[in-house]
C-alpha cells in the first residue's frame, strides 16, 4: 500500500508497484509479432546492404525499418 499526497489530497494506491493480473492484460499475438519482426529484420538487412551503393536509399530504408520496429512493439 502506498500513500500519496496529490494536490493537497491524500490518496491510497493499493496496487502500487504490482503487476496487473494476466486476465486484465491484453496478451500480445506471438504469431503477428514474429512476422513483423522478420519483416523488420529483412528491411534492415536490405538497408545496410544499400549503404555502399546509394546512401540516401539506405538511410530511407533504415528509417522505415525503425518505423516497423515501433509497429512491432504494438502487435
Amino acid at each position: 500500500m502506498v500513500r500519496q499526497e496529490i494536490g493537497g489530497e491524500s490518496h491510497t494506491n493499493l496496487n502500487a508497484g504490482s503487476i496487473p493480473a494476466t486476465s486484465t492484460m491484453k496478451q500480445p499475438d506471438a504469431k503477428k509479432h514474429f512476422y513483423v519482426s522478420i519483416l523488420k529484420s529483412t528491411v534492415r538487412i536490405v538497408g545496410y546492404a544499400l549503404i555502399p551503393f546509394n546512401i540516401t536509399a539506405a538511410v530511407g530504408t533504415l528509417i522505415i525499418s525503425e518505423a516497423i520496429g515501433i509497429v512491432e512493439e504494438t502487435v
